[in-house]
């Protein structure tokens, strides 16, 4: 995730009474320019980052009934995406780090065992 995008989170996430509210993003001068004045990025930037953070299933758009996006909404994922990112973080520390190290030790074990059995030293 990029930082503009992180940043936009957030403030959103910030926002603990509003995370069940749609945030209106229908033009720029609503919510969207809102937090785009508060974050000190442009409309755009907060929209591209909005858009980016839906691709990626934390926010979820609202449609009227011609199609258009009128408003968004964290998703459970969004909203405790830190939550998520740590136990992505432990499950890559277990995987990478401490599965191998506890292979490499068992195969040493192991091998030094089978050694001692056919009576090298």
């Amino acid at each position: 995730m990029d930082k503009k995008s992180e940043k936009v989170l957030n403030y959103l996430c910030a926002e603990k009474e509003y995370k069940e509210f749609f945030y209106g993003i229908a033009n720029m001068t609503n919510d969207v320019g809102e937090i785009s004045i508060r974050l000190e990025m442009s409309p755009e930037e907060c929209k591209a980052a909005i858009d980016f953070l839906e691709t990626i299933g934390y926010v979820l758009f609202k449609c009227d009934s011609a199609g258009n996006i009128t408003s968004f909404q964290l998703t459970h994922i969004g909203m405790n995406y830190k939550v998520f990112k740590r136990i992505e973080t432990i499950d890559f520390v277990k995987k990478s780090i401490i599965v191998p190290i506890a292979v490499a030790f068992i195969t040493a074990i192991l091998t030094t065992g089978a050694l001692w059995l056919l009576g090298w030293k």
